[in-house]
């Protein structure tokens, strides 16, 4: 049995969490020069009590949210970046929630300010888990796999491959040999670069031809080269004699 896994489901996810981070990353722009130019007013936005170290501190904020949009912007570790402004929020939601005991403070605006940051942390935290570990480095999305399932012992299916290895020109840039579900011999794994799937199904079901049945089986159509009568080379000379 062969099967394949595409490179399009397993990306779907990562390529919509890099546009979150990309637009969180404009976001982040924006609000970061409002609090750094205009702490004033974000306090007043958020219902926090003016002060000094409530000004000094969303200044601070705010050239800290400047300087992870640049990060999350220039598509390098977006994962770093996505947990670095995560962290922020958590911090932003204590300072928030702390804020609260003042009697100065407007606590419906307060609560309106905890609950968006708390949405806003809880996105930053899912994107930063959907591209954990999706860097270029990390990750070869052009790549996509193919696996075959062989009713033979691990050692007689390793052993027989590296003599396939040497016979053929292996499309696979790597292999991993797995126990099949229900002891039903081995799962052989082989990734492929973009392109090569087709050609590399071939070699993995003439693999496992070899392997079951001792030969490979060639349709009418792979023997015969150019158009021919849809019958087999014995029953055609036949026909002729």
């Amino acid at each position: 049995m062969l099967e394949t896994n595409h490179p399009e489901s397993r990306t779907a996810r990562p390529n919509t969490a890099r546009f979150v981070a990309k637009s969180l990353g404009v976001l982040g722009i924006g609000t970061g020069a409002l609090e750094a130019l205009a702490p004033e007013l974000v306090a007043e936005l958020l219902g926090v009590k003016k002060s000094r170290n409530v000004t000094t501190g969303l200044r601070g904020n705010g050239l800290r949210e400047i300087a992870t949009a640049i990060g999350l912007l220039s598509g390098k570790a977006p994962a770093r970046w996505m947990w670095t402004r995560a962290g922020g929020s958590v911090l932003a939601l204590g300072l928030l929630a702390d804020a609260l005991s003042s009697r100065r403070a407007r606590r419906d605006r307060l609560w309106l300010s905890i609950g968006a940051v708390a949405g806003l942390a809880l996105v930053e935290g899912l994107t930063a888990y959907t591209l954990r570990d999706r860097s270029p480095e990390a990750v070869d999305e052009t790549k996509s796999s193919r696996s075959v399932t062989i009713r033979r012992d691990r050692s007689e299916v390793e052993g027989a491959w590296a003599a396939f290895v040497n016979s053929e020109k292996l499309l696979a840039t790597s292999v991993r040999f797995e126990p099949a579900p229900g002891d039903r011999g081995i799962e052989l794994h082989a990734t492929h670069a973009r392109g090569q799937g087709m050609a590399l199904e071939s070699q993995l079901r003439r693999f496992k031809q070899q392997m079951e049945t001792g030969e490979v089986v060639h349709s009418d159509a792979s023997i015969h080269p150019g158009p021919h009568p849809a019958r087999p080379a014995r029953a055609t000379k036949g026909a002729r004699s």
